[in-house]
């Protein structure tokens, strides 16, 4: 959750500084977000078997830890498939809507809000689900 919070945070940042003319912060705001960016990455990828192992675990009491280990694998292989699938279409749809911004507007702010106003989501969503509203 910190992290998305700290993408939200860093984006802001970025668009902040773009009517200021501060290439620097600008630059240094980026490198935030793209640090940050990895850690949630990499969070992502650490969570997910975590998850799935403890989802087999309580799914089926009556199961041996052979099975469950099992389904664990394959769930969380399944998972982290798409979770891949979708964070490669960024490498896609980032520069595209940059360009596009730029394009229609000589700027990339639209862009950026948009990419900020994605992080707020993602953080009401990731809010909604580890704090168990969902529920």
């Amino acid at each position: 959750m910190v992290t998305v919070v700290g993408q939200a945070v860093a984006i802001g940042s970025a668009i902040a500084f773009l009517p200021a003319g501060s290439f620097g912060a600008f630059l240094a705001s980026f490198l935030v977000l793209f640090a940050v960016v990895g850690m949630t990455n990499g969070s992502t990828y650490r969570m997910t078997p975590i998850i799935y192992r403890a989802e087999a675990a309580a799914g089926y009491p009556g199961e041996n830890a052979a099975e469950v280990l099992y389904r664990a694998r394959r769930d969380t292989a399944a998972a982290v498939g798409i979770i891949s699938t979708v964070g490669a279409l960024g490498a896609l749809f980032i520069p595209r809507a940059v360009s596009s911004s730029y394009n229609a507007t000589v700027g990339v702010e639209t862009a950026l809000l948009a990419f900020c106003g994605f992080y707020v989501v993602c953080v009401a969503v990731t809010w909604s689900v580890c704090s168990g509203a969902a529920r």
